[in-house]
């Protein structure tokens, strides 16, 4: 009797063994169960979440990068016959007509503008259309995600889904308020069609590492170039997609060699594809001395590394106190930092923790570490550390990598914590819905900031007050906001505020061209309430100093050439800035030669104006032209 108790124990504990194992006979029972009766109160509630908390920006306008991508993009407003271009064009083409290769690497996301075009083709110009789209995706894209935790988390022994890893860390992810801007701007759609073709392809990989199936190699490598072609970001699941697969199996085998060598394969595939349209992979930005698409222009090496590490840790740190929120992290919100200051030093300890933890934990095969290297491996292309994204950092540069964070503050709170305290497994969901609540009134509050430009930027000026490019952004949505307005002491008193703003903008960044082309114009619309012509030139020299490439000087000056209301003055506006400024003190002949010709419009004999043109196009090397003014 004995014998036959031990033969049977002996039985039953191989076959608990082999159902740990892959079988060769059907492989497909090994798919983690997923009922979409079981999960559909979930489903339906990330749905009604979403819609609760981006409801409101059906009817928001466009703003921020919108003009760029829609309302000022030729290729766009095409519709259907703009899509040949916008897939075979660098993705800032359709807006400046030509390739501007502003940032280092350029861009090429052309799924999301194809989305616009279509999106166009039926509804024109139609911002409710678009924001619900996005909100859709998102929608679609956070299901996905709860969808995909359940092959790395399966629940065990029948746990309610409440309880569950993907549930809480799917509920953080949906309220995060780092989301915010992928979701309330319509432009932020790449980041969201980048994630929905980055967890497809996970999923898809999942499927066919259990079953062996074509078509799911098929629809995984299909699912992940169209993720690159939304956002390069997706690149990152070319490490992402193998590693998630090791964790589970917990060996390196033939199958998931297959899958990483079909995306290297659509990886170089992209890569041809972009160089045949871009001309380059990775351009050299190091030349380029503007602050606003090259933030490190301005700092030592030193500087450069030690800012970076800064905006790494402020990453972690907002992922779990997400506040103060801006959607402008340009120079100089975030200051230039040393590696002596406390920030930098915390954040290279906790990165140099992480990346010891990961590296420990693949080796050791701890699937608790899971988390840390998505967080990690998803971050590197946005870090500044590989490429120069063209500012500091951005919020919606975390779409992607958040979920990392969110699944390992979930395993946190199911696992350790519990642990610690001896809760029982009804209680782990206490701490997550803490910072669930949280997220969601951050969320609430923050959402309505995306209703308009100004509303937008108004928003953030409270915390980017630093910023160069928030504080000319803060000036011109005022301008444009009171420009069509009635002549009356409060649109002059609003004037007067954006000009505030600008000299903020220029004292941060003083050849910034868009400050100095808004100081000009808000100089002139002051101008029409008090026509102070001293005031008006003296603001137009310390323009023209700087930047006399703005075109609205010039305009402006030949419009008060026709207008001849004191020639005197604007004479020795043109000669004080033309001669004494541009010549003598800049040696600028070019723009020199242009205010003294504006001068020679207004007054042919003017003795002093010829007699500084004779001596200009002299030192240029154009005799000709200066005898003609002899």
């Amino acid at each position: 009797m004995k014998k036959k108790t031990k033969k049977l124990k002996k039985k039953q504990a191989i076959q608990i063994d082999n159902s740990a194992a892959p079988s060769t006979t059907n492989t497909s029972k090994l798919l983690p169960k997923f009922s979409i009766k079981e999960h559909l109160l979930p489903i339906l509630l990330f749905s009604l979440l979403c819609f609760i908390l981006y409801g409101r920006t059906i009817s928001y306008e466009y703003v921020l990068d919108d003009t760029i991508v829609i309302t000022d993009n030729n290729y766009t407003k095409k519709g259907f016959s703009g899509v040949k271009d916008i897939l075979a064009s660098d993705s800032f083409k359709g807006y400046f007509g030509e390739q501007k290769n502003l940032v280092q690497g350029s861009r090429y996301r052309p799924l999301s503008i194809v989305s616009f075009a279509i999106e166009y083709a039926f509804f024109g110009l139609n911002s409710k259309v678009s924001h619900f789209v996005n909100i859709l995706l998102y929608a679609i894209c956070c299901l996905l995600i709860y969808r995909m935790l359940f092959f790395l988390f399966p629940s065990k022994n029948n746990m309610k889904w409440f309880l569950t890893i993907p549930f809480f860390a799917s509920l953080l992810y949906t309220l995060h308020p780092l989301h915010i801007e992928a979701v309330a701007n319509i432009k932020g759609r790449d980041e969201i069609m980048a994630m929905i073709g980055a967890i497809v392809s996970l999923i898809y990989a999942f499927k066919y590492q259990h079953t062996k199936k074509l078509i799911f190699l098929f629809a995984m490598s299909s699912s992940y170039f169209l993720g690159i072609l939304s956002k390069e970001t997706c690149l990152s699941f070319l490490a992402i997609i193998p590693l998630s697969i090791y964790f589970k199996t917990k060996k390196i085998d033939k199958g998931l060699l297959t899958l990483f060598g079909v995306l290297s394969l659509c990886t170089i595939g992209y890569l041809i594809m972009r160089y045949n349209i871009i001309g380059y992979l990775i351009n050299s930005n190091a030349r380029n001395t503007d602050i606003m698409n090259n933030p490190f222009a301005q700092m030592n090496l030193g500087q450069k590394s030690a800012t970076i590490m800064y905006t790494l840790g402020l990453y972690v740190k907002l992922h779990f106190f997400p506040h103060p929120l801006t959607h402008d992290y340009y120079p100089y919100h975030i200051p230039i930092m040393e590696w002596a200051k406390p920030g930098t030093l915390i954040s290279l300890i906790l990165y140099l923790v992480m990346i010891l933890m990961a590296v420990y934990g693949v080796f050791k095969k701890k699937m608790y570490v899971w988390g840390i290297c998505f967080f990690l491996l998803s971050t590197v292309l946005v870090s500044n550390v590989l490429v120069n994204v063209g500012t500091f950092m951005n919020e919606r540069f975390m779409f992607m990598s958040s979920l990392g964070l969110m699944v390992l503050f979930a395993q946190f709170s199911n696992g350790w914590i519990a642990q610690k305290l001896k809760l029982q497994t009804k209680y782990t969901w206490i701490l997550p819905a803490v910072f669930a609540l949280g997220f969601f009134i951050k969320s609430w509050d923050r959402v309505p900031a995306w209703k308009d430009t100004l509303s937008l930027n108004a928003s953030a000026i409270k915390v980017s007050k630093n910023s160069a490019r928030l504080n000319s952004f803060m000036a011109t949505a005022i301008f444009e906001d009171v420009r069509s307005q009635p002549q009356t002491p409060e649109k002059l008193e609003q004037l007067k505020q954006a000009r505030t703003y600008l000299e903020k903008a220029l004292s941060i960044h003083k050849t910034y061209y868009n400050a100095n082309l808004m100081k000009s114009g808000v100089a002139s619309e002051i101008y029409k309430f008090d026509s102070d012509l001293p005031a008006l030139l003296k603001a137009f020299k310390e323009v023209a100093t700087i930047r006399p490439d703005v075109d609205y000087l010039s305009q402006y000056c030949e419009y008060l050439n026709r207008q001849n209301r004191d020639p005197k003055k604007l004479l020795d506006f043109y000669y004080d800035l033309g001669y004494n400024t541009l010549y003598k003190q800049a040696r600028n002949a070019k723009w020199a030669i242009h205010f003294l010709e504006l001068g020679y419009a207004l007054d042919p004999n003017s003795s002093f104006i010829k007699s500084a043109l004779s001596e200009v196009y002299s030192v240029a090397g154009n005799t000709a032209k200066a005898q003609q003014y002899q």
